[in-house]
């Protein structure tokens, strides 16, 4: 149980750092409205008993098996929309969504049993996220700013089974991420700007059997006033 608790406190920081961030707007001057559309592909991490809330592998005497995730899963995408401010000119708070489309194996073949499934179980993740950034330069005056940060993700993971009821379950996971913004347009008159942004995100944390990725991908933000 200690793992949920530590991955809920995590997440919980993340969200009032976010929500300390839209309430002190009239506190901080210098400031851009951010609006982030970003994908790319996500790798499975970790080794899971089981595949989102379904039952756990065992054998015929009943014993429970962990299996590393590239035998579980393929490698397949996610895809999002954040919502930020960047403030003192370092620091990026967002909110937003993301998609991940999960897709387990099948059969599921591991050195000690092979498991096989009836019908094709095809899986997706559905998540609130929460994003803090650092930025090393000034984005907003430089043409590059690498950058480091944490995700939170909260949301569940819906299984389904052709012919079968779905299954979903509520999971959190907590992320540590990285790139650089590359701006490449600039408004002179209003101050807005946009970024390609090239980045990677590892889930090191989860709840439960919660599928993890490695994401790699890019996105673009747009920057205003």
């Amino acid at each position: 149980m200690r793992k949920p608790i530590i991955v809920a406190i995590s997440l919980f920081a993340i969200l009032l750092l976010a929500a300390d961030s839209f309430a002190g707007l009239k506190r901080v001057p210098r400031r851009y409205n951010v609006t982030e559309f970003y994908g790319g592909l996500s790798e499975p991490v970790g080794s899971y008993d089981r595949i989102g809330p379904l039952d756990p592998f065992t054998d015929e005497r009943g014993r429970v098996y962990d299996i590393d995730a590239t035998d579980l899963y393929d490698n397949t995408w996610h895809a999002g929309l954040t919502l930020g401010q960047l403030r003192n000119r370092n620091m990026y708070y967002g909110i937003g969504f993301q998609y991940t489309r999960v897709k387990p194996k099948n059969p599921v073949v591991t050195e000690e049993v092979v498991w096989t499934f009836l019908n094709d179980p095809e899986a997706h993740q559905i998540d609130f996220t929460a994003t803090f950034n650092y930025l090393f330069t000034h984005i907003e005056s430089a043409p590059i700013a690498p950058f480091v940060g944490i995700t939170g993700t909260a949301g569940f993971t819906l299984v389904k089974f052709p012919g079968l009821d779905n299954e979903s379950s509520l999971g959190t996971s907590i992320a540590v991420n990285g790139g650089m913004e590359l701006k490449f347009w600039k408004d002179s008159q209003s101050g807005a700007f946009a970024t390609f942004v090239p980045q990677t995100s590892y889930q090191f944390l989860n709840s439960g059997d919660r599928p993890m990725h490695w994401n790699i991908g890019a996105g673009l933000k747009y920057y205003f006033r």
